[in-house]
């Protein structure tokens, strides 16, 4: 989650006119975000115990929003920001509330099976007509794969980012190997 909550501000803010002050605020809201949605989940959602963060699926959609021709006349970076960022949340706004129609109408089950035997018959694969027929005996964490892909993904501007600051960086991994590795065994 804190890599999420690094990493995607500091690919697009930059790219937006931002500069450190920026990419600062952008990180305490998704902070402040997570944290919220994280309480919201497991008070009132399906109660697992996760943590919510940041997501890589609207990466690729900001960056075409950020690269749009109607931002390319503004001179100022600080208004060049504000009006990016205006443009995205709008767009979040927009595909959040498609997805939460669709999630609770309950027509993405039936979605993804379409989708998955459309594919099937275009390409041939026998897993994603099997997948598309026990997808919903598959519990949340078949999901940990598709996640992880994403994050190896952006591998590449996570890890120069920890060479830059080898004091911060060094010790992160190091907690993360230790977290990962030993801690499991030892409780």
């Amino acid at each position: 989650m804190l890599g999420t909550t690094v990493i995607i501000p500091t690919v697009l803010v930059p790219q937006m006119g931002g500069g450190n002050d920026k990419k600062a605020r952008v990180i305490q809201t998704l902070l402040s975000v997570a944290g919220l949605n994280t309480l919201l989940q497991t008070l009132f959602g399906t109660r697992l115990p996760v943590v919510i963060g940041g997501s890589y699926t609207f990466v690729v959609p900001t960056i075409s929003i950020i690269l749009a021709g109607r931002y390319n006349d503004i001179v100022d970076p600080h208004e060049k920001f504000k009006r990016i960022m205006r443009g995205t949340q709008g767009a979040l706004i927009v595909a959040s509330t498609l997805q939460i129609i669709i999630g609770f109408s309950g027509l993405w089950c039936n979605v993804t099976r379409f989708v998955v035997v459309l594919i099937y018959f275009q390409i041939g694969s026998l897993m994603l007509v099997f997948y598309s027929m026990f997808s919903r005996y598959l519990s949340p964490l078949s999901a940990a794969p598709l996640v992880a892909l994403a994050g190896f993904g952006l591998y590449e501007f996570g890890f120069p980012g920890v060479a830059k600051c080898i004091e911060i960086g060094l010790p992160q991994l190091i907690f993360l190997i230790v977290f990962s590795q030993y801690i499991p065994h030892v409780i």
